[in-house]
Order: structure tokens, then sequence, then C-alpha cells
């Protein structure tokens, strides 16, 4: 019996990084705190260099943090189709997309950079 698929939920993730063409450009955009910066940097450095056994190169920064800030879901077939890569590949590139995923989920918390996804409830007075 095959493993079933693994989902993970990345849609905070992709709204939060959206925006941004590069992870250069988020890391030069001001408006963004030195503190959640600083996270960023390492979260992407450190899930690039992974060991995952076998193969030690790093992933790409730039692929990272495009997958993220365009898939809301984090699928091994979603990677697979939009990059192209072998299926060994994708489950490397998914496994690390979830740990930084995770990672930038914690820090958006942390330093509270979650309040722009808020949603209020309308204020329609004529339908009370």
């Amino acid at each position: 019996m095959a493993r079933p698929i693994t989902i993970h939920d990345n849609q905070s993730v992709q709204n939060y990084l959206c925006d941004y063409l590069t992870f250069n450009r988020y890391m030069e955009d001001e408006s963004n705190p030195q503190s959640m910066r600083n996270a960023m940097n390492d979260i992407f450095n450190g899930v690039s260099r992974l060991d995952y056994g076998g193969n030690t190169r790093p992933l790409s920064v730039s692929k990272i943090f495009t997958l993220l800030s365009a898939m809301p879901k984090i699928t091994v077939n979603a990677i697979q189709e939009a990059t192209g890569q072998s299926e060994r590949h994708s489950q490397r590139l998914a496994q690390a997309l979830r740990v930084a995923s995770t990672a930038i989920q914690n820090a958006m918390i942390k330093n509270n950079a979650t309040s722009m996804f808020e949603k209020s409830e309308p204020d329609y007075p004529h339908l009370n």
C-alpha cells in the first residue's frame, strides 16, 4: 500500500511573500522589520543547507523563495509539475519547503507579521 500524499498548507506564507519577486527584494524592503528580515535570512539559508542524506549540495534559495511565494499547498506532485525536476529531487524540495513554511509561520507569529491577514467582518449596518 502506498503512502498517503502529504499536503502542507502554505497559504499564509504565500500571501506574505507574494508581493516580492525575489528573496533579495524581500530583504531590501525597509518596511519589513529588521527582526523579520533576520529570521527570514536564517530560515532560507538554513533550509537550503539541510542534510537530507546523500547529495550535500545546497538547494537554491531563490528556488525555495519562488516556490513558497507561488504555492498555496505544498505537495511533491505540485513541485514536480512546477519545476520539471525528478521525483526524488521534488521530494527533497518538498521537505525543505515544509520546514521553511513552518519556520516562517512561527516567525510571523513571533514578529506580529500576521496582523495583515486578520480578516475583520465587514460592517453592514443596513443588514442588522
